[in-house]
Parts: structure tokens; sequence; C-alpha cells
């Protein structure tokens, strides 16, 4: 993950978006032309997982997703946002294959939490489908 915990900086900036304070990434999300640092595509992320869908009877889990390339967004998503149990990096991939760009190559994918490794019978992990979209 691009995001380093060691920076002070970029830490307290992560925990004032999480808290709902002011964030550099609210003021123009939606536009793909802007050039996004390192930083403010991770805030996108953790905008987009406090979006997550969490269902009765299920752990809370919170998860966003945004991949980039060369800090022009292509795309962002969360979990459940096309169903229950629709993971975000999933999501993702599916929005980014269907768009004019259709391809995540060279791409830099930010996640709130890292891709599942193992899922259940006859479902294919994140990872490798992030890692065969490479």
């Amino acid at each position: 993950m691009i995001f380093d915990a060691r920076r002070r900086k970029n830490t307290e900036e992560i925990v004032r978006v999480i808290e709902g304070e002011a964030s550099m990434a609210d003021k123009s999300d939606k536009d793909k032309s802007k050039q996004y640092s390192h930083e403010e595509l991770m805030q996108l992320a953790v905008k987009e997982a406090r979006k997550s869908k969490n269902y009765d009877g299920e752990v809370p889990i919170f998860v966003g997703a945004v991949a980039a390339r060369g800090g022009r967004l292509l795309g962002k998503a969360y979990r459940g946002q096309k169903g229950r149990g629709q993971h975000a990096e999933y999501t993702l991939l599916e929005k980014i294959l269907a768009s004019p760009e259709n391809v995540l190559a060279s791409a830099t994918v930010y996640s709130t939490l890292e891709p599942c490794t193992k899922r259940g019978r006859d479902k294919t992990p994140c990872v490798k489908w992030l890692y065969d979209e490479r």
C-alpha cells in the first residue's frame, strides 16, 4: 500500500478524514481529469469505505477501493455497492473493465483493507482478479 503510516503528517490527515473533518479530496473527486496525489487517492478510498453497505447478522466491514494511473482517477467502489457481499476491489474491476478506459494495466489500486486472498467455494479472490488484470 502506498500510504506510509510512519509519516506523521499523512497519518494526521487520514485521521482527520476518517473523523469527518475537511478533506482535500472532497472538493473535486468527480473530476477524472484532475491530477491526484497518493494521499488524495487514499483519502478517496477512505471516503468510499464510509459508503460500505453492511447487513444484519454480518460483521460490519468498511472497504473502499480506488484505481488511478499516473495520478488520474480511473474508478472507485465500496463494499456492497453492487450487492450483498460484493467486495470493493471486484466491483472496482467490473466498473473499470466496463468503462471506455477498460484497462487496469499499469494502474495503482488504493484499498482501505488488504484485498482477500481466499474466498468461498467457486469464488475467485480479489488478489487474483487484480493480478490477472495487471
